[in-house]
């Protein structure tokens, strides 16, 4: 029997270390600072969307802006706040990928870091819909986001969800 050569050596150890460790294919964010660290999150189960989200490091809400009338323009706002030592990374590709929901008319299915207002702690979309007939109305989407503190970037996304009232 042949001896392994030392690149089986080495495939095998980093084959090993991925099973042992995880191995992600996400994408990390860009550290805001040099010694930063990006950690994607891993993969969660399929949640139910919600209007808010209250967590450790970030809350993040889809909100009405006003009353809303059939055949007329609108928005809803997605507001992600920061909660310390974590911050809006400015370096993130933010987007909002909206659902096709009945009697809701966009004006773009994806909307993208373009359309964001970014502070230091605040980020806030806003995201233009007509709603085409009255009656409760869904909007909703995955927002996609970073926030960072000193140590490392956090890498999330969130299935949001509003059902709006239109006269």
């Amino acid at each position: 029997m042949k001896a392994p050569t030392t690149g089986t050596l080495v495939a095998l150890t980093l084959l090993s270390a991925c099973v042992w460790t995880g191995c992600s294919k996400e994408r990390p964010a860009e550290p805001q600072g040099s010694q930063a660290a990006a950690e994607p999150k891993a993969a969660a189960p399929e949640a139910k969307p919600q209007a808010r989200y209250d967590e450790a490091t970030f809350a993040l809400e889809l909100t009405a802006a006003g009353t809303y009338k059939a055949g007329e323009a609108g928005e809803v706002t997605v507001v992600l706040t920061a909660k310390e030592p974590f911050k809006c990374n400015d370096k993130y590709p933010y987007k909002l990928k909206l659902d096709e929901n009945e009697g809701v008319k966009l004006e773009r299915a994806v909307l993208t870091k373009d359309a964001i207002a970014l502070e230091k702690q605040k980020a806030v979309m806003t995201v233009p819909i007509t709603p085409s007939a009255p009656g409760a109305r869904r909007v909703s989407g995955e927002f996609s986001f970073s926030v960072c503190s000193d140590d490392k970037c956090l890498i999330e996304k969130r299935k949001l969800a509003l059902d709006v009232s239109v006269e």
